[in-house]
C-alpha cells in the first residue's frame, strides 16, 4: 500500500498562494524583484535579511529576503504574509 502518493497524483496543497509549490516560490521571487527596482535610490528602506533563530541554542539561521514597499506595509506584516514559503 502506497502511503505517500507521488507528486503528479496528489491534491494541490494547503496554504493557497502562499503554499510551498515551486509556482509561488516563483511568483514571490519575481514580485520580490519588481520591488527591488521601483524603489530605485531607497532600496535599503525596504529590503531586509531574514533569519530564524534555534531555541534553546544561541544560533541563526538565514532563511531568505524580505521586501516591502514601505508606507504601504510594516516589516511585520511583510513577513506575516508569505510565512508558510519561509
Amino acid at each position: 500500500q502506497e502511503l505517500v502518493p507521488p507528486p503528479n497524483r496528489r491534491g494541490a496543497p494547503h496554504g493557497g498562494d502562499m503554499a510551498y509549490i515551486n509556482e509561488n516560490i516563483q511568483r514571490q521571487k519575481n514580485t520580490y524583484y519588481q520591488i527591488r527596482e521601483s524603489m530605485g535610490e531607497d532600496i535599503e528602506d525596504c529590503i531586509r535579511d531574514v533569519y530564524g533563530k534555534a531555541y534553546p541554542q544561541n544560533q541563526f539561521w538565514y532563511i531568505g529576503k524580505l521586501a516591502f514597499t514601505s508606507g504601504t506595509v510594516s516589516e511585520a506584516g511583510a513577513l506575516q504574509r508569505p510565512w508558510n514559503l519561509l
